[in-house]
């Protein structure tokens, strides 16, 4: 393997095991993809002979839903919340906080 650069924060040792994402050259499961942040093009690996320009391919986009940072009594209601990159609903130092029949769905780290 040929290192183009170093950003990790740790020293890069031969002869030890890393782990590798975010690269073509890693798939190896149906539905795994990767972007290119240069060309802003997604590959995705459709191994079930699906063509992928015959399918509805969602991404996520945004961290956050909400993100309510020092702020109170507020609430949130009756919202679906989908595909966040970390999660529905992120709280930073709020209080009186009302959250009632929200629904959240396939959040990458939490819900709220």
């Amino acid at each position: 393997m040929n290192l183009i650069s170093n950003k990790a924060n740790y020293g890069i040792k031969s002869g030890y095991g890393y782990f590798i994402q975010n690269h073509v050259n890693t798939f190896d499961i149906n539905n795994e993809w990767s972007f290119d942040k240069e060309s802003k093009d997604i590959f995705i690996l459709k191994s079930d002979g699906v063509n992928p320009n015959s399918q509805n391919i969602e991404a996520s986009f945004y961290d956050y839903g909400v993100f309510m940072n020092d702020v109170s009594y507020i609430t949130i209601e009756n919202i679906h919340f989908t595909q966040q990159r970390l999660c529905g609903i992120k709280l930073s130092q709020c209080i009186n906080i009302n959250i009632y029949n929200n629904q959240i769905s396939n959040s990458s780290d939490n819900a709220i």
